[in-house]
């Protein structure tokens, strides 16, 4: 899952070229490599922390708000409505996440 996030929010940023979603690649990373993961997934998050090298490790706090501003300058570069069962960007907690990470 977090190697999936964190190549979808690198994606963004070339897109796009907008270094919110750069920030919230490195965040994911950062976080995903602190958890137990198989080889894949962590190849992918190694891959997307080293094209987010520039991006310093923040407090983990730090990292699920740039994750949270990234979800919702996503949610604003949507190309079409979405349906009307999937939360707006700006309604997403994140507090599963905490919580995975104990944070």
């Amino acid at each position: 899952m977090f190697d999936s996030i964190a190549m979808s929010f690198l994606g963004l940023s070339e897109q796009f070229n907008n270094p919110i979603f750069l920030e919230a690649c490195g965040a994911v990373a950062q976080l995903g490599l602190t958890l137990k993961l198989d080889d894949k997934s962590y190849g992918w998050l190694q891959n997307a922390r080293a094209k987010a090298s520039k991006i310093e490790d923040v407090l983990p706090q730090t990292a699920i708000e740039r994750i949270q501003l990234g979800v919702v300058s996503a949610w604003e570069q949507r190309e079409s409505e979405m349906p009307e069962w999937v939360s707006p960007g700006d309604k997403l907690t994140f507090t599963g996440l905490a919580k995975l990470l104990r944070i």
